[in-house]
């Protein structure tokens, strides 16, 4: 996305105006005849000339969101009201706004209100590490969207897609919640957290969904407690809980009845230790609370068409109810079409995915001094004369580093799969899927598996473009990296040929196992 700072949206506010001016901008100013010609130009010209214009300040590259502060544009707003118009409809379409540019963001859009129209994204940063900064931020935006929007109808609003980075690590309290106006504008919210943006937390980001009536599409990424290790399993549990109890407690109150897509990211690596024992995150009746609240989610909804999950932790919670007998009828996933599943090898049971031999690798310590990292082949081959041992930190699930879990275990990995097996048969509506177990760095040991409606697309992209032709039956394929030792049992195959009927189950054995789901939600 190329964001636009604010700064860099009006002539004279740009710092390098006077400049472009002159070299480009003032010899066509200066001739009342060429204005007079380029008034006569057509709109749809005027665009194609603009878009030239912004390869050209580019050098050629089509912009990206490195380049935020680039294509400097608003110069040539300045040459006719028709480029004004033009110009700004394109800067002012994805902004990146800081707190403290929210009252100078304010003003130029009340200078020329048709310049709310030209609004299709916001990215704001809330970078200040408090509670009262973050949430004063967002009631700024949900009051200025307010006055904007006070005497318009649903019907003929904007759309408004807002993403938030920064600091929310403090719940709003009931009654400034309530206070907070309606962002009836927002069609898609987007909350992003990890280790260079600040955390966002996961119910602070849906309290703030709750004010956005009619959203469309929900993206929330957030980070899992990671220390001290004494208090993370509780940290954890904790977490889960309350991302599945807010997000069941806004589709109560019917705040997500517009909801078409719902993507989940948990921010981060999966161990590094394959040898260290992780936590359980499971209730005191072994349910995983955070699968349970989105499987009920989906299950509620009357519009939930896609559903991602990305490096969240899988159970069979997701697919089933596990608290009553199997033998009991499952309700359907009455809307849902699309389901992408993208999960490191560790479950909420702290059981693994994959299995192997500790002895095939050795454990690499690595060392963190002063900002510097210092690798350690072996870390038994260390000599204490020269190193003290006890430098070296306690074993975690980050260090040493251990990868010896190299193949999918099946007693783990195949009642998994026959459970999402079973969830597909009550998802009427479904188009396509995917499944894909990513180990950590190693794309060689990936496990990737698809399924599709007669006429509808494998969801995999593959340097950029959709790898298959869409075909007139069911059918489902598994791609397998060419480091992985792995075959269906009869049992799923058997499930998924009943499932495919005169479709075909496919496999492709693969040099490496990769999803790009940047365009997924």
């Amino acid at each position: 996305m190329n964001y636009v700072n604010i700064q860099a949206t009006l002539p004279l506010a740009h710092p390098q105006t006077s400049a472009i001016l002159s070299n480009k901008t003032q010899s066509i100013a200066s001739s009342t005849q060429r204005i007079t010609y380029m008034e006569k130009l057509s709109v749809e010209i005027i665009r194609l000339v603009i878009d030239e214009l912004q390869l050209s300040l580019l050098d050629g590259e089509c912009p990206t969101p490195i380049s935020r502060s680039k294509p400097h544009l608003a110069p040539y707003a300045a040459i006719s009201k028709t480029w004004q118009a033009l110009v700004e409809d394109r800067n002012f379409a994805f902004l990146q706004i800081e707190r403290g540019e929210l009252e100078a963001f304010s003003e130029i859009i009340a200078a020329q209100p048709h310049r709310r129209t030209c609004l299709r994204r916001i990215h704001l940063i809330l970078s200040e590490p408090n509670g009262e900064s973050f949430q004063s931020g967002i009631r700024f935006l949900a009051q200025l969207l307010d006055e904007w929007d006070r005497n318009v109808v649903d019907d003929l609003l904007p759309q408004l897609k807002v993403s938030i980075t920064g600091w929310g690590e403090t719940r709003f309290d009931d009654a400034s919640l309530s206070q907070m106006p309606l962002m009836r504008r927002v069609t898609s919210f987007f909350s992003h957290s990890g280790m260079r943006h600040g955390t966002i937390y996961p119910d602070v980001a849906l309290q703030i969904a709750s004010r956005m009536p009619r959203l469309e599409t929900l993206a929330v990424q957030f980070q899992e407690p990671s220390r001290p290790l004494e208090h993370r399993r509780l940290a954890r549990f904790q977490y889960r809980c309350q991302l599945g109890e807010a997000l069941l407690q806004l589709q109560e109150r019917n705040c997500l009845s517009r909801l078409k897509h719902l993507g989940l990211n948990r921010f981060g690596y999966g161990p590094l230790n394959h040898s260290f024992e992780l936590e359980n995150v499971l209730d005191e009746e072994g349910v995983d609370r955070l699968c349970e609240a989105v499987r009920i989610f989906a299950q509620r909804s009357t519009s939930l068409e896609k559903l991602v999950l990305i490096n969240i932790l899988i159970s069979p919670d997701l697919f089933r109810n596990t608290r009553i007998p199997s033998t009991t009828e499952e309700p359907t996933w009455p809307t849902i079409q699309h389901l992408f599943i993208k999960s490191n090898i560790l479950t909420p049971s702290g059981e693994w995915l994959y299995t192997g031999s500790p002895d095939s690798i050795q454990p690499r310590w690595v060392r963190y001094r002063q900002n510097s990292v210092v690798d350690f082949d072996e870390y038994s081959e260390v000599d204490d004369s020269e190193d003290d041992m006890e430098d070296f930190p306690t074993a975690t699930d980050m260090n040493p580093h251990h990868l010896w879990r190299t193949q999918p275990d099946p007693q783990v990995l195949e009642p998994l799969l026959l459970d999402l097996i079973g969830a597909m048969d009550r998802m009427p509506k479904l188009r396509a899927g995917l499944f894909h177990l990513a180990p950590n760095r190693n794309a060689f040991q990936g496990l990737m598996f698809q399924w599709a409606q007669p006429g509808v697309r494998y969801m995999a992209e593959k340097d950029g473009k959709i790898n298959d032709t869409p075909m007139n039956c069911r059918r489902c394929k598994f791609t397998i990296g060419n480091f992985t030792d792995w075959e269906p049992s009869k049992r799923i195959m058997a499930d998924l040929q009943q499932w495919v009927g005169d479709g075909s189950v496919d496999f492709d054995p693969s040099t490496t196992v990769m999803t790009s789901y940047r365009s997924i939600i």
